[in-house]
């Protein structure tokens, strides 16, 4: 019994730590978004941090496509998502005014951020892949997580997620897949 919990324990830091090595190769690859909400004639700052009160470098024109570097939640709870406008600006864009294409293709561990819908908000992380498992708890909106498995709900065919957080591995479970957003 004992070398059984010890070889299932051994798998799963294997399979973390090879994951953690995808994600250091996958750092390359970035997510494409499309600048939205943004008046006609007008445009969105591109920012030095994730605030509205830091510097504005440069700017972005609604439709414009960005790649997605990183993402974190700013101070008035948004998310703030690092973008790069060209080979040489990097610079920071507030949620409310990016919308990100359907991700196809085959499942590959990612990062990802929680998105609520709301700053501030909370969604549940739950012990299986489907609203009729329990809650294991509320994570906030614009957390940073790692995603290395995908499942389907039988009932409604909803797509899951197993979320693991990067900076605590006791916070873990699934989430619905409307509630994350791919960082790459």
């Amino acid at each position: 019994m004992k070398l059984l919990t010890l070889l299932q324990t051994g798998i799963r830091a294997s399979l973390t730590a090879v994951s953690l090595l995808l994600l250091a190769a996958m750092a390359a690859v970035a997510r494409p978004a499309y600048v939205v909400n943004v008046q006609p004639g007008n445009v969105v700052n591109v920012r030095s941090q994730p605030t509205t009160h830091s510097e504005a470098l440069t700017y972005a024109t609604s439709g414009q496509k960005l790649e997605i570097m990183d993402g974190q939640r700013g101070q008035q709870g948004y998310i703030w998502y690092m973008v790069r406008i060209n080979p040489d600006d990097l610079g920071w864009i507030r949620e409310d005014f990016l919308q990100f294409p359907a991700i196809g293709g085959e499942f590959f561990p990612s990062q990802a951020i929680l998105d609520a819908g709301v700053p501030r908000g909370r969604l549940n992380v739950r012990s299986g892949p489907s609203t009729r498992y329990n809650v294991l708890f509320a994570a906030r909106h614009g957390d940073k997580v790692l995603i290395d498995e995908m499942a389907a709900d039988p009932v409604d065919d909803a797509t899951w997620y197993y979320v693991k957080y990067l900076n605590d591995s006791q916070r873990q479970g699934w989430v619905r897949g409307d509630l994350v957003q791919f960082l790459f």
